[in-house]
């Protein structure tokens, strides 16, 4: 008998023990195409699965992988960074972040996990490459971009220069510890028209930042006439972005921006 338990428990060390976890089990391949994000340092890459016994051949072979859970400083973590996102089977998505062995969760878990990403984009027959500027467009983005101790500047990309309308003015008009409310003015002469998307930049040392959202943000494309002469407000939710660090931030809408304080 102490023999059989000796022998059983080699067996487990060689094997890690098994998984502790499966990652993304709500990963749904037959609603959703497998998307992969990579980040070499300068650019960031997106590519797709659409074979939906492909992408579950993908996720076996990922799931697969013993894990287990860890803490990181994500302020020590460096590129290439590696991004999973597919749809979950109750309609929303799922996503996860790798770097140096570690696996974040949107979910906010964290998992010690060696897994060859770099195989994986090379041996893949992806499709549709797109090229972003902004490394917010990464899955779980918030999830090494806002730490403990504030914003991590590293994984946030410059705002740029932005080019307001002519004879149109954007002011904070009220906030509360969900909301942001601006006020539009129209001075320009003509009706002018405006969508409900916004982001949030925060200033750091001086400089502006594009942060992420903590989940994926959708607007209705509708589009909001106002006539010259005339305001008109609009509230803007914090919630997507979850507890933003002290700071000075700003709402950018239609090219235009307007600073709020938190903490």
């Amino acid at each position: 008998m102490k023999k059989l338990l000796a022998v059983f428990a080699l067996l487990l060390l060689l094997t890690g023990c098994g998984k502790t976890v499966d990652l993304m089990p709500e990963a749904n391949p037959e609603s959703s195409a497998l998307a992969l994000y990579v980040y070499d340092g300068r650019t960031i890459t997106r590519q797709f699965l659409f074979d939906t016994e492909t992408e579950k051949e993908v996720l076996q072979s990922f799931q697969s992988v013993k894990d287990e859970p860890a803490e990181v400083d994500v302020m020590a973590l460096e590129p290439p960074f590696y991004g999973l996102e597919i749809g979950a089977g109750d309609g929303g998505m799922v996503c996860g972040l790798w770097s140096d062995g570690y696996f974040l969760m949107d979910n906010g878990g964290v998992y010690r996990l060696d897994y060859d990403f770099a195989a994986l984009q090379k041996n893949q027959a992806w499709e549709e490459a797109d090229e972003f500027s902004s490394l917010t467009v990464m899955p779980c983005a918030s999830r090494v971009a806002k730490t403990a101790a504030g914003w991590n500047p590293f994984f946030l990309t410059p705002a740029s220069r932005q080019e307001a309308p002519s004879g149109i003015t954007m002011e904070l008009a009220g906030q509360t510890a969900e909301t942001v409310t601006v006020r539009f003015a129209n001075r320009s002469g003509a009706e002018w028209g405006y969508g409900y998307a916004y982001r949030l930049q925060v200033r750091l040392d001086g400089a502006w930042y594009e942060i992420p959202a903590e989940r994926e943000m959708a607007f209705e494309e509708i589009m909001i006439m106002l006539p010259d002469g005339e305001s008109a407000e609009q509230t803007c939710s914090l919630e997507p972005y979850g507890s933003l660090p002290d700071g000075v931030y700003r709402v950018v809408m239609e090219n235009m921006t307007a600073e709020f304080s938190m903490g």
